[in-house]
Order: C-alpha cells, then structure tokens, then sequence
C-alpha cells in the first residue's frame, strides 16, 4: 500500500490567551487582515495563508483534546482519503483523535480527521 503523502498546510489554529491583544499584534504589526467567520470566531489571512485564532476557553468542537495557550493546531491537505490515512496510522501505531469531521478550510470546507 502506498504511503499517504501530505500536500500542502492549509491552516494553522492557534490557542490565546488574550484575543484582542493577539488580533491586534497579528493585524496592526504583522499586517496580517482580521476576518470574523461563524458564530464568532476569528482569523487572520496573510496572502493566502490563515490562522484560526481560539481563545484558551471556548466550545469550539474542532480543536485539540486540551488545547493551551501557546499553542497550535496544524490543519495539512492532501489528496489521500481519511480511511487510508487511518489505516495507515494504525499501521504505526497512532489513531486519530476523532472520527471525520467537516472542516473549515482556507479556501472551502474539506472532510478532515480531527
């Protein structure tokens, strides 16, 4: 069975502390511009680039087991389906941490394994 290849990040998701102090780091000395999408939540988009920005507490459902500030989720694209992707970490011994869910991505939603 052929590996599984990674093709591209399409987002990185970052958990704060302080949201406002963040946004206005990431949009007034980086440039980076602020985008608010669903029930809330914010971003922030460079070229086309985005991070997913959390606040330390939140009931986002798409986020790490224990997500803490300082740190960050990876979200990668690939053309694989999530099943061989599955098997192929049971292969290694890992497992995802959730069964399939939508995502949303930079571009559009995508099925991910989260």
């Amino acid at each position: 069975m052929a590996t599984p290849k990674i093709e591209s990040l399409d987002h990185l998701v970052l958990t704060v502390a302080d949201m406002a102090t963040t946004l206005d780091f990431y949009t007034r000395v980086l440039g980076c511009t602020e985008v608010s999408y669903g029930a809330g939540r914010k971003s922030l988009r460079f070229g086309n680039q985005k991070i997913n920005v959390h606040p330390r507490r939140n009931d986002i459902k798409l986020v790490a087991a224990q997500p803490t500030p300082g740190s960050a989720d990876l979200c990668f694209l690939s053309s694989t389906p999530v099943a061989a992707w599955a098997d192929h970490l049971e292969r290694h011994g890992r497992s995802a941490s959730a069964p399939p869910a939508r995502c949303c991505r930079s571009i559009s939603e995508i099925p991910t394994a989260t």
